[in-house]
């Protein structure tokens, strides 16, 4: 399955593997030092998803919004964006 991923201002859909690189840059960029959720909730679509601020050792802030669907039991990424805080 692929992943909606939204970096900045780059948003496209990305196979998985496409999407670890991504985010694997992303973070060795951006130490993350806490994570906290803000905002949690489930759409009629069984679609759950989870709003969070990201704060890095680097001094920025980041809005993490993720949907998840339950794919066999596990609950699957499917739809990621981090914007600046």
């Amino acid at each position: 399955g692929n992943i909606d991923l939204g970096v900045g201002d780059n948003e496209d859909v990305y196979s998985r593997t496409q999407a670890e690189m991504i985010l694997k840059d992303f973070f060795l960029k951006n130490t993350p030092t806490n994570f906290t959720i803000i905002h949690k909730g489930e759409s009629t679509m069984n679609v759950v998803y989870r709003i969070g601020i990201l704060k890095t050792k680097e001094g920025k802030s980041y809005r993490i919004t993720f949907n998840m669907k339950k794919i066999n039991e596990q609950f699957q990424i499917h739809q990621m964006q981090i914007e600046e805080n």
